[in-house]
């Protein structure tokens, strides 16, 4: 049953509410809780509350999302979390379409969020898809428009001394500064897509300003025709990113050369350093994945699966 909500604008009485309704969730590591007070500082973000009574009293607040605008009139949803005890009545949908109609009422030409997906599901768009996210984007019309796979393995699974042909020679390995990433990802990837993955997430690659300055929690890694953002660990960073003894690496590139760029850095590691890692993961185009996976990464789940990126243009 579709229950009515109602929204406005999150003020800070409310936080201690979201914050206990997240945690009904269940998930440990999730960054809303840790960064929602920052959020309500943030000049170019609006955060949106749903209610369920007419009153939007901040103990009714059931629900919570996040729009987030960019330049060239992209708006971003992210955040999205409903309380367990009202789910499964269509909240995510009106809060979803709540922020996509205030984003084109205050200019936005197109709406993009990420989310979970099954690759199955970005084969076969018959499939009933209803659930969550790829539900929401069904109902209010976005398209998928990039996909990468997403793999993972702890330090100590790796396979690093076992694969054939292994040179060892990590000082064939470019480190870049962030400043000169968006001019190699233009020569490795022909055409430039407009989206580049940055794990849980998208930057605008049409946006020369985005890329280069990514901050100092990334590192940019180039190896014949493949590139690599290894992201790190930041606490101060206030959206969703590693946490403690993580770290992620988004690939791009020739699939020989990728394979290459992952054991070449990752022998450079201290043996103490790369085994105290609880979760290394791998996002990347789905031709990577073959080439990868040897090496002792493996999908979260039986069945393939990763990040879709949806998008919807408001005209």
């Amino acid at each position: 049953m579709i229950m009515k909500a109602y929204f406005r604008a999150v003020v800070s009485e409310d936080i201690p509410h979201i914050r206990k309704f997240v945690g009904e969730i269940g998930d440990e590591q999730d960054y809303v809780p840790k960064f929602i007070e920052q959020w309500l500082l943030d000049g170019d973000a609006v955060q949106i509350g749903v209610f369920q009574s007419a009153q939007m009293c901040s103990k009714d607040i059931v629900g919570f999302g996040q729009l987030r605008s960019f330049p060239n009139g992209i708006g971003w949803l992210e955040a999205g979390r409903i309380s367990p005890q009202v789910q499964q009545h269509r909240l995510g949908t009106q809060l979803a379409n709540y922020l996509v109609n205030y984003a084109f009422s205050h200019g936005a030409k197109v709406i993009q969020y990420n989310a979970w997906a099954t690759r199955d599901f970005m084969g076969d768009k018959s499939k009933d898809q209803t659930h969550g996210s790829i539900g929401i984007a069904n109902r209010l019309g976005f398209r998928v428009k990039d996909y990468v796979d997403v793999l993972s393995a702890k330090g100590s699974e790796l396979n690093l001394s076992t694969i054939p042909n292994q040179t060892k020679q990590p000082n064939k390995l470019t480190i870049i500064p962030s400043a000169e990433a968006y001019d190699k990802i233009s020569q490795i990837l022909t055409p430039l897509p407009t989206e580049i993955c940055h794990g849980w997430g998208y930057y605008l690659s049409c946006i020369p300003e985005i890329i280069n300055n990514v901050g100092d929690h990334v590192t940019w890694i180039v190896y014949g025709e493949a590139i690599a953002q290894f992201i790190h660990y930041d606490p101060d960073l206030a959206r969703e990113s590693p946490i403690e003894n993580e770290l992620w690496i988004i690939l791009y590139g020739d699939p020989s050369d990728a394979s290459e760029l992952l054991i070449l850095h990752l022998f450079s590691y201290a043996n103490s350093k790369l085994t105290s890692l609880e979760n290394i993961s791998v996002f990347c185009p789905t031709h990577l994945s073959s080439a990868i996976i040897p090496l002792g990464f493996h999908y979260y789940t039986e069945i393939p699966s990763g990040v879709a990126l949806f998008e919807k243009h408001l005209d």
